[in-house]
């Protein structure tokens, strides 16, 4: 399956909610109502949880029609013949196939999620609506071919760890906190001045 489709939905869905609700007025709206870090925690934790869900739905829509099809069949990337023994959750997939399924979404869950928070900071700190989108893919895709260059039994990329059965490592971690920590550090500063921007 393709990965690509994860970046546009991160980026796109809600990602502009904060610059389409500076430039409409309906933060100014919402501030009488509320605080503005009220306002703003509820904005990213919405963003994580509607990209994880929406990241999550081709998955699952895939998954069940291939069940209702071919029950019989195993799929083609998770099935035993493919698996090795360092291979993420496999111990679990001997087990328990619905947890094993349940694992790997909770993993494009939170990865999207990730993408989408990081989608969110691109936007509102150039005040555009779809630059987040764009910015995300062209990192991860600067950071997949880097790691071309280094061992190569590593997953280093999001795209290369959404649909892997690879044991993610150190390097994607340090991945997640490229995306992850500049957002975090730009809206706690955000909250802090009440929303005034650069």
């Amino acid at each position: 399956m393709n990965g690509i489709y994860i970046f546009i939905i991160s980026g796109f869905i809600y990602a502009d909610a904060l610059v389409v609700d500076d430039k409409t007025g309906l933060k100014n709206i919402v501030m009488t109502k509320t605080t503005y870090k009220t306002y703003l925690v509820k904005s990213l934790i919405f963003n994580f949880i509607i990209a994880g869900i929406f990241a999550i739905l081709p998955s699952l829509i895939n998954l069940i029609l291939w069940f209702a099809v071919r029950p019989n069949v195993p799929l083609v990337h998770f099935n035993i013949m493919n698996m090795a023994q360092s291979d993420l959750f496999v111990d679990i997939f001997l087990k328990s196939k619905v947890l094993f399924f349940f694992l790997h979404f909770l993993k494009i869950f939170f990865l999207s999620g990730i993408i989408a928070s990081f989608a969110i900071f691109i936007n509102t700190k150039f005040n555009n609506r779809y630059l987040g989108l764009m910015v995300t893919y062209i990192i991860d895709t600067i950071i997949a071919v880097s790691a071309g260059f280094l061992p190569t039994n590593f997953q280093y990329s999001f795209f290369a760890v959404f649909y892997s059965i690879i044991k993610p490592d150190f390097m994607t971690l340090l991945v997640g906190l490229v995306f992850l920590l500049p957002s975090l550090i730009y809206f706690i500063k955000l909250a802090k001045r009440g929303g005034k921007y650069d």
